[in-house]
């Protein structure tokens, strides 16, 4: 703007207080030229060019990522206020994790060889066919194998582990030899008796004899008849052991030395006056039990030889062997009068039976041949019916 037109002209008659040209209480309008006009225009369009800048460099800060947020040293606003320099601007990384990946994949496809190549390369710088090479692989296969089978086996199994478990398992073969000749050495010369069975029992069980004398005998075997307790119904075998001086015998199902006690050993040990002939028509083995049927009811059962001769002696034996076995058979609640009753013949279970009755004509004492080579003697009719049956089981069994 020109200085002469901003001058006032001092005068006297423009100045109304008269004093070195100082206005008092007065207005002075002064009106804009076309040069100021165009300075106005200009610096609008100056600012408007400044706001267009701040809001594409804000929009550009906006979409960088964090990490170049923090690598830029001015703000947006700053930025504004001077003139972006070659300092300011981050070149970009080229190499980021995934260029990397990409890269190194890149290499290793490159680097991947095939079979394929391989024979392609060997028919190439080599004069062979195809079949050579697949012959030539064939009889390669079974040695690579094994060695590979070596391989992976010695790699899982350690050496001194496998050394450890072959001591471990010569130990214990060695151990399980040497016990089997001992024990073979120590029981030579041994013999096992088989407790015999001639029906299905549902239980088994020892009593040791340990004195031989008769008293002695009643004595264990009325308190173990006393002792036994079994389900209704159910049999309950009794082999009788004594003491073997020998040391030559064991008793199967018996701790030590042992001997099964025989049929006639034990008619003797009870001093019974049956026959020799009856004594001998009948095997060694027999069978003594209980049978559980209102109360425990003995059963004695004897293997025979020769059928003719044991019937006879049973026929002789009537006279005494109901007093002899009295102990045995004979139950609390009898009531009977020896010198009255006999022995008289019935039939159970379509079994001809010899019986004595009591006062009340039940059965007291009964005894029975099954067979020609099986006599039973009880003292009631359940107990000898169960026998019945089981007997006959056990036969039919053996035929089948």
């Amino acid at each position: 703007m020109d200085e002469t037109n901003n001058k006032i002209p001092n005068n006297e008659n423009n100045n109304p207080s008269g004093k070195n040209g100082v206005f008092l209480n007065s207005k002075i309008e002064i009106l804009p030229t076309e040069k100021d006009a165009e300075i106005s225009e200009t610096q609008k369009n100056e600012n408007e060019e400044n706001d267009l800048k701040k809001k594409e460099l804000i929009l550009n800060y906006k979409k960088k990522s964090a990490t170049q947020r923090l690598q830029e040293k001015v703000t947006p606003e700053e930025q504004i206020q001077r003139p972006i320099t070659k300092s300011d601007i981050i070149p970009i990384e080229k190499n980021t994790p995934e260029d990397k990946v990409k890269e190194w994949k890149e290499k290793e496809v490159k680097t991947l060889r095939t079979y394929r190549d391989d024979v392609a390369n060997i028919l190439k710088s080599q004069k062979t066919s195809l079949s050579k090479i697949v012959v030539s692989e064939k009889e390669k296969r079974p040695y690579r194998d094994n060695k590979i089978g070596e391989e992976g086996l010695s790699k899982k199994i350690p050496l001194g582990f496998m050394i450890i478990i072959i001591i471990v398992l010569f130990s214990l073969i060695a151990g399980f030899v040497g016990n089997y000749y001992i024990n073979k050495k120590n029981n030579a010369g041994i013999t096992e008796i088989i407790i015999p069975s001639f029906i299905f029992s549902d239980y088994q069980k020892e009593l040791f004899l340990n004195n031989l004398n008769k008293k002695s005998i009643i004595e264990d075997i009325i308190a173990e008849i006393d002792l036994t307790s079994i389900p209704l119904g159910q049999i309950i075998q009794l082999f009788l052991t004594i003491e073997d001086s020998t040391g030559q015998f064991v008793v199967e199902k018996a701790d030590g030395s042992k001997l099964l006690l025989t049929t006639e050993v034990f008619l003797n040990l009870l001093e019974t006056k049956s026959l020799s002939p009856l004594k001998r028509s009948l095997r060694p083995d027999f069978v003594f039990g209980l049978h559980s049927a209102l109360g425990n009811n003995p059963f004695l059962i004897f293997k025979v030889k020769s059928y003719e001769n044991a019937f006879a002696g049973m026929l002789t034996w009537e006279k005494t062997m109901f007093d002899e076995l009295s102990f045995l058979f004979q139950r609390r609640d009898s009531k009977i009068d020896r010198y009255k009753n006999d022995f008289q013949d019935l039939i159970i279970s379509n079994k001809d039976v010899r019986v004595l009755l009591n006062n009340e004509g039940k059965i007291e004492f009964v005894y029975a041949f099954i067979n020609r080579e099986t006599l039973v003697v009880a003292n009631n009719e359940t107990t000898l019916k169960e026998l019945f049956k089981r007997l006959l089981n056990a036969d039919l069994e053996r035929k089948d």
